[in-house]
């Protein structure tokens, strides 16, 4: 049911508010506030300094187990970038370029309490104590000379562009000028309270009772003092913005800001506020307000978006329509001048006025709503009648054609044309009957028609065409069209959509955000600005061009939502358009809400770079302090890596951005998204840096990355010497393995000769028993027989020829029996040529022995003694070499035979394939060689002779390895 209600501003000031307090981690009782150059911002309080990042409230505690007090009673920084603070028992602490200086008794400060600091036209540093002035040449505090200002005792302090002191102390005020020693006489005869300095330079001081607002010097001195409201009279705190338009005063009740389109009203608990009490009022470098309560902390910052309130009377939203020279109309009101006053002062509707549609058109402007359609020109008011059938006041939108014909779409009528003064349903066409939620003609002068059903219908030279889903077209409810230079735009429920004049193209952001619930689109500034249910939605028209030319492109974009300072959301139904431009460059948005606006001209973007910090490292759940000077060190092996970081962008900290990259882990930038942690596990040993940079709430990024190098430290196992040790335990046991492994060769080696050596012995025993014995016998019985036969008898000369070859092969047996058993001698060169002399007397043979002889295991000895004769054989027989040379090498780990001729080589075909065609005499040499553990080399030129080379490890060669 319809209700009264006038507009109103939504709060008695027009900025974003936040509060802190103890839920949040906020400190209580703030009573000063400030901001050093580094942009942290500093909170005094009762329970000591708090550091706070717009996020994260911390405890301050200085490195190096240095200590602040907590009954602090004062702080300011001032001009050199340092943050003095005052203890209410006494004592004074400075903290200046991450280093704390406590100053007490022994350097000269009293015992008292210190409520505030200045510095002098010399440098010096003034403090304010219950005891007097004290200042500060650097080395020592001093007590001033009062004889001139008497005992002021403590006193709030103010330097004001000259250099000059103010300090408003119970006695009074009194002044330190520029080139003075100390403080003068009363100045002005005002009670203790507080000091402020306006932007155009003039000194404030408040709650003196004659208007409670006394200039003390400065251009507003001269001047009729402003009409402020009045402060408490006790004396309340004040700050002038450096707008130069705008002053906050604190209140018994809350705050106040005095100035242009401000409520001169308090802000309290009841909107919102942390507490009661305001203690302090600050500044920051970004503009926004801060408000230390005795509950927390509270923080205002310029909006985006201004707004009115106008709650829902009718319809779910205020209908709106540009006017000329940046007027407004508002329902079935034109505003002249636009603001929250002018706008608040809007009577109220009801429901037999409610507007639902505006269209203006040049000097003519209609409005239809629950008292019927109206025509206003030149400010005049007609009503228009309406035909019979249109009974119900219910209008969704309004046109007109390059004929001066009127279209209107009502609920109950349809989409209805006025021309001459008479009206036609569908304008004449049956297609067009049906009631439309937009209207709109374009520059060629065709009629666009949107509906719910998911169709657009265009009227074009007296023929209506039919778009919906075989176009492209799928926008649900067409609830705005708009015509720009690429194109038509169409709104509704299901997003953007894009018409090119032959398909429609729904174009989508990032995130797959399909702009839902479009009611409003203004094309202005090189950018769509879409009024939907997500927020106010811009859009340049570069990002739409991508997205266009690319389906799969998904365009960025900025949003404005409850944190610019919107409230309520787009209407889905109507009054329609829900955005709109007016011609002075302020855009305005409708929502159920009430009504809102930004001003184009006016900066948007916070274009202060935020400076970024690395806080810490918590490693598996213990903290590391990180320094971004000297070495910080993680111990080994952490499971869990969690570094955290901060930037210091205040005005709205929970739109910024982080980007972070440790080296030699990331392959490229993480984003960090708003959080302000990244993570790593498993790290290794080895030195780190890691790099973290951020943007503000407006995308401006800071100008250089914060950088924290870490080492990791190694494990004892992941050391180098550790490391050295088992790869020098490695090769030992590798050795160890390859010492074992040719002993076990040597070993195996010499087991197969010593089995053949017993095999031999047997063999050779075999013989003498058997086979010689029996062949001894045989022949003693045939050389009786052969006494028998006449001496000159032909058979007995044949049987003693043959008895001559047998006795002369039971020699030759006797003597392989005696080789097979006989004991290796010691020098086998000396062996070796003897018997190549025997078998060879005229043979030109030079024998040699390099090292000392070393007895040979005796199978060694027998196989290598064979290979010695084979070879000088070979070469005595085939090489027709006429000199021969044979050495022995007697080396530790190498027993190496060599066998030079001069003969006329090997051919070809043998040294291919490693022996002559019927032959076995090379192959039997690799052999034995092969069963030694040993090789055999050859090398043959023709015409120039052979070299045969034998080697074999002494290991398996020399009789210790064989015992």
């Amino acid at each position: 049911m319809a209700g009264q209600a006038a507009a109103i501003q939504f709060s008695p000031i027009s900025l974003h508010h936040t509060s802190w307090t103890a839920k949040d981690g906020a400190p209580p009782s703030i009573i000063a506030i400030a901001q050093t150059p580094d942009r942290w911002m500093w909170l005094a309080s009762q329970n000591g300094i708090y550091r706070f990042d717009g996020v994260r409230f911390e405890r301050f505690h200085p490195p190096g187990g240095q200590q602040l007090g907590n009954d602090i009673w004062g702080m300011r920084v001032l001009s050199n970038g340092a943050l003095w603070i005052g203890y209410r028992s006494g004592g004074v602490s400075v903290w200046h370029k991450g280093v704390l200086h406590n100053y007490g008794v022994a350097d000269g400060f009293p015992v008292a309490s210190v409520l505030d600091f200045a510095e002098d036209w010399r440098g010096r540093i003034w403090a304010s104590t219950s005891l007097g002035f004290r200042v500060f040449d650097g080395k020592r505090w001093e007590k001033m000379d009062q004889s001139r200002s008497g005992k002021t005792g403590q006193c709030f302090l103010q330097t004001d562009p000259d250099k000059t002191i103010w300090a408003r102390c119970d006695p009074g005020v009194f002044k330190l000028a520029k080139g003075d020693e100390s403080f003068g006489e009363k100045y002005e005869n005002l009670g203790f309270g507080r000091l402020s300095l306006a932007r155009d330079g003039t000194v404030w001081a408040t709650g003196g009772k004659p208007g409670e607002l006394i200039p003390l010097i400065g251009p507003g001195k001269d001047r009729p003092l402003p009409d402020w409201p009045r402060p408490r009279e006790s004396g309340g705190t004040m700050l002038f913005e450096r707008d130069g338009q705008h002053a906050w005063l604190t209140r018994a009740d809350g705050v106040m800001r005095i100035g242009p389109g401000e409520d001169p009203k308090p802000f309290g608990i009841p909107n919102g506020m942390s507490g009661n009490m305001p203690n302090c009022l600050y500044q920051d470098v970004e503009g926004n307000i801060w408000v230390g309560t005795e509950n927390g902390l509270d923080r205002f910052r310029v909006p985006v978006l201004s707004g009115v309130a106008m709650p829902p009377i009718y319809w779910d939203a205020p209908a709106i329509a540009a006017g000329d020279n940046g007027a407004l109309w508002v329902d079935g009101n034109e505003v002249k001048t636009p603001s929250y006053q002018t706008i608040a002062a809007l009577p109220p509707q009801n429901e037999n006025t409610a507007v639902s549609v505006i269209h203006k058109n040049g000097r003519d402007v209609w409005t239809g709503g629950r008292d019927g359609l109206w025509h206003y020109r030149d400010g005049k008011r007609e009503h228009i009648a309406l035909p019979d059938y249109a009974t119900t006041m219910q209008f969704h939108s309004i046109a007109q054609d390059k004929d001066g014909g009127l279209w209107v779409a009502a609920r109950d009528a349809g989409v209805i044309r006025l021309k001459d003064g008479e009206w036609q349903r569908g304008g004449g066409y049956k297609d067009l009957k049906r009631r439309a939620d937009w209207i709109m003609q374009d520059h060629a002068g065709r009629i666009w028609f949107g509906y719910m059903d998911n169709s657009i219908r265009v009227l074009e030279d007296g023929k209506v065409r039919i778009y919906d889903v075989k176009d492209g077209l799928h926008v649900g409810t067409a609830e705005q069209i708009v015509e720009s230079g690429d194109g038509v735009w169409i709104g509704g429920l299901n997003g953007l959509f894009h018409f090119d004049g032959k398909k429609f193209v729904q174009v989508i952001g990032q995130g797959d955000d399909a702009l839902l619930g479009l009611s409003g689109i203004v094309d202005y500034g090189g950018a769509l600005w879409l009024n939907g249910s997500a927020g106010v939605t811009i859009v340049s028209k570069r990002e739409l061009e991508k997205a266009l030319a690319d389906p799969r492109y998904r365009f960025s974009f900025r949003r404005l939502d409850h944190k610019d300072g919107l409230s309520g959301v787009a209407t889905t139904a109507f009054p329609l358009p829900s955005a709109v431009a007016g011609t002075d460059g302020k855009l305005w948005f409708s929502t159920t809400a009430g009504l809102f606006w930004l001003d184009t001209k006016a900066e948007m973007r916070n274009k202060t770079p935020p400076p970024v910090y690395v806080r810490g490292a918590n490693v598996d759940g213990v903290a590391f302090p990180m320094s971004d000077q000297g070495s910080n060190q993680l111990p080994a092996n952490p499971g869990r890596v969690q570094i955290d970081y901060t930037a210091l962008s205040y005005t709205m900290p929970e739109r910024m951005q982080f980007q972070y990259l440790l080296e030699g882990v990331d392959r490229g930038w993480q984003q960090g998204g708003v959080t302000r942690t990244a993570t790593y596990t498993d790290l290794g040993p080895g030195d780190y840096r890691f790099r973290v940079r951020a943007s503000n709430n407006d995308g401006v990024w800071s100008e250089s990355d914060a950088v924290m190098a870490f080492t990791v430290q190694p494990a004892f196992y992941q050391t180098i010497w550790f490391r050295v040790l088992c790869a020098g335990l490695l090769a030992l046991g590798l050795w160890a393995i390859y010492k074992l492994r040719v002993a076990q060769v040597s070993r195996a080696v010499a087991g197969r000769i010593e089995a053949r050596m017993e095999e031999r012995e047997r063999i050779a025993r075999d013989l003498h028993d058997t086979l010689l014995q029996t062949v001894q016998a045989s022949l003693l019985q045939m050389q009786t027989a052969t006494y028998r036969l006449p001496s000159d008898s032909q058979a007995r000369h044949d049987i003693e020829r043959s008895l001559d070859l047998a006795q002369s092969a039971l020699e030759e047996g006797r003597d392989k029996v005696h080789d097979l058993r006989a004991a290796p001698g010691t020098d086998l060169a000396d062996d070796v040529c003897r018997t190549i002399q025997a078998e060879h007397p005229t043979l030109a043979l030079a024998c040699k022995s390099d090292g000392d002889a070393t007895l040979i295991t005796p199978c060694v000895y027998d196989e290598l003694r064979a290979i010695s004769l084979e070879a000088v054989r070979n070469a005595a027989r085939h090489a027709q070499a006429s000199r021969i040379s044979y050495e022995v090498s007697y080396g530790r780990d190498m027993l190496t035979l060599t066998v030079r001729d001069d003969g006329r080589g090997l051919p070809d075909v043998v040294q291919s394939a490693g022996q002559a065609a019927g032959r076995w005499g090379l192959v039997g040499m690799r052999e034995r060689a092969k069963r030694l553990g040993g090789q055999i080399m050859l090398v043959s030129d023709a015409g120039k002779g052979t070299v045969v080379t034998v080697e074999v490890p002494g290991k398996c060669a020399y009789r210790p390895l064989a015992a």
